[in-house]
């Protein structure tokens, strides 16, 4: 008997922009499983004509249906289906976990990014008022509420939980929101395998966080950086890099970066989307504040220097500290009047010590070198669930 058993990849963001940053686990998926499909969840509360619709991605063919009601939602629901979660937690993705409860659906959900930033809201130099009003931020309340209602029952619970870091193993073994936690490797991993892009030398590559612009910031209650201010004195770095150095800066800009300010904000340099798989090989030296890119010039040993500034926000420079932590890159603060003597110091230190443990314990969390994440995936999924 044919199994029809479905996986479906269930998402409520950008469903092209989900696949262009984790392109190789789609791409296995829908090789290799025959009844799969992604799910552009928009769901709106009055009636209107929907179209089922598929798009061209890299040569595959990705069959997309478009879910617009609760009503469509729970008959895709009801169906013997596994849920790929892409969704989010905050409030309007709850009717996705509140239904798969009901209908008893099982959801995955992946974590294999290598990311290791944890925000702490209540850094020390905040004052006790200040702290009391960031954890009772919305956005906060929200998160909180979401854990209280899972743990009441109220939402279904992931099923499994594939993730790239294998403390996280331990962590979780006896968490009630996973029943099963898997490791498997990264996703920057699985694109250093299938690319084999060219390794050189030839450019400085920095990987864009969208500092004055990220709304993550904004939405904890936390005001960016003056953008005037941030550009001036990045651009100012790069000038001086480059006459050092002799070799360009290329910006390897932030998914969300609009492109339409390209010209004010980065007007002497090349800047591209979705191509640091591409550059970072090619560089000589990767200069970043906080970003999961950073797991490509890891992966390639290249020599990082991490950019701060006390002008930063809690909320960056807790991040900041975050991957200080994990990887202890060379720290450079770029709004700090620089000489070139201070940039040619800077620039003759490579201290990779964290990199190795970083690479074992987070970009091959599973501990097999030399396998895909996407394949590890892709294999748990047709042996647990029985998807062909």
């Amino acid at each position: 008997m044919k199994n029809s058993k479905i996986l479906y990849i269930l998402c409520s963001g950008d469903v092209e922009m989900n696949i262009q940053i984790n392109e190789v686990l789609y791409k296995t998926l829908f090789s290799k499983i025959d009844n799969i499909a992604f799910v552009d969840l928009k769901i709106k509360y009055k009636n209107f004509n929907n179209k089922n619709h598929s798009f061209v991605n890299n040569s595959y063919n990705y069959k997309t249906l478009s879910i617009n009601t609760i009503s469509e939602l729970s008959k895709l629901l009801k169906q013997d289906c596994v849920i790929f979660s892409l969704c989010s937690h905050t409030p309007k993705d709850w009717i996705v976990f509140f239904l798969a409860k009901i209908y008893k659906t099982k959801i995955v959900y992946q974590n294999s990014l290598g990311e290791t930033v944890k925000v702490n809201v209540n850094a020390g130099s905040v004052s006790r008022i200040h702290s009391f009003l960031k954890v009772f931020k919305p956005i906060k309340f929200l998160s909180l509420t979401y854990a209280a209602l899972a743990k009441l029952g109220v939402f279904q619970n992931i099923d499994t939980f594939y993730t790239t870091e294998n403390y996280l193993e331990v962590k979780y073994k006896n968490n009630k929101s996973f029943n099963r936690v898997k490791v498997v490797n990264s996703k920057f991993y699985d694109s250093f395998l299938e690319n084999k892009n060219s390794i050189t030398d030839e450019y400085i590559v920095f990987i864009d966080s969208n500092i004055p612009s990220h709304k993550d910031q904004v939405r904890m209650g936390f005001v960016p950086m003056d953008r005037s201010y941030y550009y001036c004195k990045l651009n100012l770095l790069f000038t001086s890099l480059e006459e050092i150095t002799s070799k360009k800066v290329v910006i390897c800009l932030h998914p969300k970066y609009d492109e339409k300010n390209l010209k004010q904000d980065f007007p002497n340099n090349l800047a591209v989307k979705y191509k640091s798989d591409l550059y970072i090989p090619k560089a000589s030296l990767v200069l970043f504040h906080e970003s999961s890119l950073i797991n490509y010039a890891l992966i390639y040993n290249k020599k990082l220097i991490q950019l701060t500034s006390k002008k930063f926000n809690d909320f960056v420079s807790e991040n900041i500290k975050s991957w200080s932590n994990a990887i202890n890159a060379p720290q450079l603060e770029f709004d700090n009047d620089l000489t070139k003597n201070k940039l040619m110091k800077i620039l003759q230190k490579h201290n990779n010590n964290g990199y190795k443990n970083f690479f074992d314990s987070s970009i091959i969390g599973s501990g097999f070198e030399g396998e895909l994440g996407s394949n590890q995936i892709l294999n748990d999924i047709q042996n647990y669930y029985k998807i062909k």
